[in-house]
């Protein structure tokens, strides 16, 4: 079953895909967010984090702010993303797929970069085919190209900013 968290930039897609790895059994249960980081007030970039361990790498820093913290991947928007925050997520997230006890896997976010084959795409295909139970956080504006390229019928598509969320899990 694959549980899509949809909504526009700055919705609370993080917030509730977080919300739900605390609801679902935690050691069943593991993935990755992409948390905004901050110097003092002002917001510089993202950082990848691991839900069970709170391991974090830098994934990505607005070009204002990038100055060689990382070995640069590429550029998107006005962005510059580390290869090593996406090696790190690819690998753990290798070590979820290959993990019986795993059920739930999360994985924020699934957007531009990955419907241009980058990023977590290859490894999202992975875990498209597995027999885990996936929450994935996507944009609006991804959500139709996204998709189009599963099986619907094994959907369960969550708007971000819906009122009545209670921080509860959909059923699994």
């Amino acid at each position: 079953m694959v549980f899509i968290i949809c909504g526009p930039i700055n919705s609370g897609k993080s917030t509730r895909m977080a919300a739900y790895y605390h609801d679902c059994h935690r050691r069943k249960a593991d993935g990755l967010i992409s948390r905004k980081l901050y110097k003092g007030s002002t917001f510089v970039g993202y950082e990848l984090t691991r839900l069970s361990n709170g391991e974090k790498r830098l994934l990505a820093l607005l070009n204002d702010y990038y100055r060689d913290q990382f070995e640069e991947c590429f550029s998107f928007g006005p962005y510059v993303f580390s290869g090593a925050a996406f090696e790190f997520g690819e690998k753990v997230l290798e070590e979820m797929l290959d993990d019986d006890n795993l059920k739930y896997i999360f994985l924020d976010e699934i957007g531009p970069i990955e419907l241009e084959g980058r990023g977590f795409w290859r490894v999202f295909q992975r875990l498209l085919n597995s027999d885990k139970h996936l929450f994935i956080g996507v944009r609006d504006q991804c959500l139709a190209p996204v998709l189009s390229g599963l099986n619907q019928a094994c959907c369960i598509v969550t708007d971000a900013g819906e009122d009545d969320f209670h921080h509860s899990a959909p059923p699994v």
